[in-house]
């Protein structure tokens, strides 16, 4: 009994490490991930506009681009569980998303930027959800805090943004794909370094995303946290151009952008507090509710008071619904059909939800002004009602205990 005692703690230490290198990879990931992402939300509409576009031009860009991780990312999840190895694929994407990005230099107009938008996105857009999906089998293998993890992503969106307003009110909005190109050259340097997702020991299914759809509450899943994270897409393509027509500089632009993200981190820090006290469908609920709150505050005023107002909401809408769907996905989906699920979510989140949202904000911005977000507010409150459907559902189909996800 004595003797493997050193054994037993040999194993702990051993496993311990294994925990701190890929905590340690995973958040380093997410603040390199998250770089690309602070330069498109922030100034890559700007940039475009730059570039001889019209909002409703930039409206169908975005729109489409959107709509394409209808296709990519199914596809792509198909690809990564049927095969087992989710961090090559990943690998391959963010490096094609560097080489789409360096062909912005020389593109006027806009079928130029359409072509080149549409594939850079048909890389970008599954690198996301696949980079979650390894995450998701991590925080199974390894029992790592996600919220710790994953503040990282928003710690650099609040420096980002800091900087690239004050580096685009100097430099000019064309310094924004030099910039963009750096971001995914460090965004492949640290995929590099991310713990295996492979799963060559597990059985893998013929068709992951069928076994996917067939749970119904996916489908609840969607409408709740996925429908509340495709409202931002209103925010994020014209938010800044809302701020602009209310009299904002660039730079005060950015300290929202930064300010607003501030309150991600503070929400991400308390992940684990806040699985202690809430469910995953409790805590999808409540960013549904703060959104309903949030973006009816937005279309009343776009003076500065307002949107600091607005921004300290941000940890809300974004933050809840997203460690909310994160840890509903690792409790209800197995480590087969991960990238399938994370895929799938983001298709219809980030794409078919998102860019319908985005390709009628391009027309209606200039219509109705601030009353976009009011249509966010509205799929927010849908969303809303999906997540007290999802917490009937597993009243009545248990898929783990009901602390987990009632």
């Amino acid at each position: 009994m004595e003797a493997s005692l050193p054994v037993r703690d040999g194993a702990m230490r051993v496993a311990a490490d294994a925990k701190r290198q890929a905590t340690l990879a995973i958040s380093i990931y997410y603040a390199a991930l998250y770089a690309p992402v602070a330069i498109i939300l922030t100034f890559f509409p700007l940039w475009m506009r730059g570039r001889g576009l019209t909002a409703e031009n930039i409206g169908l860009i975005v729109g489409l681009g959107t709509v394409l991780r209808i296709v990519t990312n199914p596809v792509v999840a198909h690809i990564a569980d049927r095969s087992g190895r989710r961090k090559p694929v990943l690998i391959a994407l963010i490096a094609g998303a560097a080489l789409g990005a360096s062909l912005y230099y020389p593109v006027y107009g806009f079928l130029p930027l359409l072509a080149v938008y549409i594939l850079t996105n048909a890389f970008s857009s599954s690198i996301m959800p696949l980079g979650e999906s390894v995450v998701v089998i991590s925080i199974k293998r390894y029992g790592i805090d996600y919220g710790l993890a994953r503040r990282w992503g928003s710690v650099t969106v609040i420096l980002l943004s800091i900087a690239l307003g004050a580096v685009v009110e100097r430099s000019g909005s064309n310094i924004v794909v030099s910039l963009l190109v750096v971001a995914y050259a460090a965004l492949l340097v640290a995929a590099l370094a991310l713990p295996s997702a492979t799963t060559q020991h597990e059985e893998r299914p013929s068709a992951p995303l069928a076994a996917v759809l067939k749970q119904g509450n996916y489908v609840l899943l969607l409408g709740s946290a996925a429908m509340c994270q495709a409202a931002h897409g209103f925010f994020y393509s014209f938010g800044t151009f809302y701020w602009l027509d209310g009299g904002l500089s660039t730079t005060e632009i950015g300290w929202l952008w930064a300010g607003g993200v501030v309150s991600e981190v503070v929400i991400f820090s308390l992940a684990r507090q806040l699985a202690g006290i809430a469910s995953p469908i409790m805590i999808i609920g409540l960013g549904c509710l703060t959104g309903i709150v949030r973006w009816g505050l937005l279309s009343a005023s776009h003076d500065l008071a307002m949107a600091v107002v607005v921004q300290i909401l941000q940890g809300g809408t974004l933050a809840f619904t997203h460690i909310g769907a994160a840890r509903y996905l690792a409790a209800a989906m197995p480590s087969t059909l991960s990238s399938s699920a994370t895929g799938l979510y983001s298709a219809c989140g980030y794409g078919l939800f998102m860019g319908i949202g985005v390709f009628a904000g391009g027309y209606l911005l200039n219509r109705i002004g601030g009353g976009i977000f009011l249509i966010a507010a509205c799929v927010c409150a849908f969303g809303l009602l999906c997540a007290a459907g999802l917490g009937w559902w597993h009243k009545r189909y248990p898929l783990a205990p009901a602390s987990d996800l009632s």
